[in-house]
C-alpha cells in the first residue's frame, strides 16, 4: 500500500517540469528524474539526454526514446549502465530540438564568460 503510493506520487506528470516555448506555445523540453518508470512513458522518438556529462562535450547518456517492448527495456539497461538512472534528465521532442537547445546555452555561456572577463 504504502510502496503503490509511493509510485504513484513519483510518477505524478505534474511534477515533470517543462521549460521554454515554441512560436505555437508548446513546450520544447521537459524535465524530470531518469527512473524506469518515467522512462516507459515518454512516447517512441523523443530525445532523451541526462543531465549530467562525462566529459565537457559528452553526455552521460542522449539517444531517441526506444519503442515500447523489449527495445525500452534494453534502453533502460544502457541508462543504468551509463549511471544515469535516478539522475535529473531532459526530453526534448527530437534531436533537432536538442541541438538548438545546446547550441543556445553554448552562446550564453560563451557570452557570460565574456563578461566576466572584461
Amino acid at each position: 500500500m504504502l510502496r503503490d503510493r509511493f509510485y504513484r506520487r513519483m510518477a505524478n506528470p505534474e511534477k515533470v517540469k517543462q521549460f521554454g516555448r515554441t512560436e505555437s506555445g508548446k513546450r520544447t523540453m521537459q524535465t524530470g528524474n531518469l527512473s524506469k518508470l518515467f522512462l516507459l512513458r515518454l512516447q517512441e522518438g523523443q530525445f532523451l539526454v541526462s543531465n549530467t556529462s562525462v566529459t565537457l562535450t559528452q553526455r552521460r547518456f542522449a539517444e531517441d526514446v526506444s519503442p515500447p517492448g523489449p527495445a525500452r527495456e534494453e534502453q533502460w539497461l544502457r541508462v543504468k549502465a551509463a549511471r544515469a538512472d535516478q539522475l535529473l534528465c531532459h526530453v526534448f521532442q527530437n534531436r533537432s530540438r536538442f541541438d538548438a537547445w545546446e547550441r543556445s546555452w553554448q552562446r550564453e555561456c560563451v557570452s557570460c564568460r565574456a563578461t566576466s572577463q572584461a
